[in-house]
């Protein structure tokens, strides 16, 4: 069975100015520590290994940070890619 997160993003202050300016944290998750994450997700992320992950938020939400997080260079040749088609 997939593993699916639903989850909603926050609009956070210190995330107005980038993730860069955010506190990172610990975050413990059954016993075992993810350290230096400034967002919840990123601890989730790893430790679950979720097929997908859908996420709901609104215009102020911090999805740039979502982006920062997971964008590689896939990511950025399949969004060039679309445009491209549009």
């Amino acid at each position: 069975m997939a593993k699916i997160l639903i989850t909603s993003i926050g609009t956070e202050e210190c995330l107005k100015d980038g993730i860069g300016k955010c506190q990172k944290t610990i975050y413990q998750i059954d016993g075992k520590r993810y350290e230096n994450k400034v967002l919840l997700i990123d601890a989730l992320t790893e430790h679950h290994q979720f097929d997908k992950i859908f996420f709901i938020g609104i215009c102020k939400s911090v999805w740039d940070s979502i982006y920062t997080l997971w964008a590689n260079d896939d990511c950025d040749e399949l969004l060039k890619q679309r445009e491209s088609t549009q």
